[in-house]
């Protein structure tokens, strides 16, 4: 081939690549933070938005983001691994553009994979990220601030603390164990059941001092959320969550322009199949986002 053809060549693959997934990780500082809910809400919003999502959950039974969904099926991403069942058995579809893939057998696997297994988990995590524009991760933190295979992949994590000191301190002490085993990491926060503004801006700035002349690293608060009435269950594919869910469109500066300014209709990243929820305006950040992610 000429050297024109090759540049030719190399110029359309270039232009028909497709642009990496944007994945983002969910987790609790503790365990009762919110982190799931918060998790399926940000997909949930997504969707509305026209955006598609593939929504994992690495939490078993009715912890985590499947059953928070009704989306519970009989295989898992393991399963699928190791052979015994195929990838499509594996997804659960929640809604007009928002699939769940259970993987909590697989989040347990944080010593390595043998080496046939490392080939099938590569495959489907491609599925996973064929199958929607971003890949939201209800993820689980192993010891010492692990996270799984599939977590890892994770360009951004999210954790999730309440306001309530031994919540932050629980979430101060996930974020320094996340750091020393993936400094790589670009981590953010969302405070969970503030009284208000003022208290989840205290919070955060606290957060994000500590961090910083601690850890040395950057830390930026994308949201707030209010306390919010208990969910309930509905059918598979009915919201799963009642009240409102307000000002998670901050955490639209994790995804890339294409995808971040993207809306159906005027439908903001509050999913108004949500009862009580309102469309958000996609411009305006939470008064707590004022920091700067550090990409390492």
């Amino acid at each position: 081939m000429s050297e024109t053809g090759r540049d030719q060549a190399d110029g359309l693959r270039r232009m028909f690549r497709r642009p990496p997934t944007p994945v983002i990780a969910f987790a609790g500082g503790r365990s009762g933070s919110g982190a799931t809910r918060v998790a399926c809400a940000f997909a949930q919003g997504l969707a509305a938005r026209g955006v598609s999502v593939s929504l994992v959950d690495e939490h078993r039974g009715e912890a985590g983001a499947a059953a928070l969904l009704n989306a519970q099926g009989r295989f898992d991403l393991w399963q699928v691994i190791n052979g015994d069942a195929l990838m499509m058995q594996a997804v659960v579809r929640a809604g007009a553009g928002l699939r769940v893939v259970p993987a909590a057998r697989l989040a347990q696997q944080r010593d390595g994979l043998r080496a046939e297994q490392q080939v099938q988990f590569d495959q489907c995590w491609g599925a996973v990220c064929d199958g929607g524009e971003v890949v939201v991760i209800d993820a689980l933190v192993g010891t010492g601030g692990r996270l799984s295979p599939l977590a890892a992949k994770a360009g951004s994590l999210v954790v999730v603390t309440a306001v309530d000191s031994a919540a932050v301190m629980g979430a101060y002490l996930a974020l320094k164990q996340i750091v020393l085993s993936h400094p790589r990491l670009a981590l953010s926060l969302v405070i969970n059941r503030a009284r208000d503004a003022g208290q989840a801006a205290a919070v955060a700035d606290n957060m994000r001092a500590l961090m910083l002349d601690q850890l040395g690293r950057q830390l930026q608060c994308y949201s707030w959320l209010p306390r919010i009435p208990a969910w309930r269950r509905g059918g598979a594919g009915q919201a799963a969550m009642q009240g409102p869910v307000a000002d998670l469109e901050a955490l639209l500066a994790l995804l890339p322009d294409e995808l971040r300014f993207r809306s159906r209709g005027d439908e903001g990243l509050t999913n108004p199949n949500l009862p009580g929820g309102r469309p958000a305006n996609p411009g305006r950040c939470s008064p707590c986002c004022a920091a700067t992610v550090t990409r390492e």
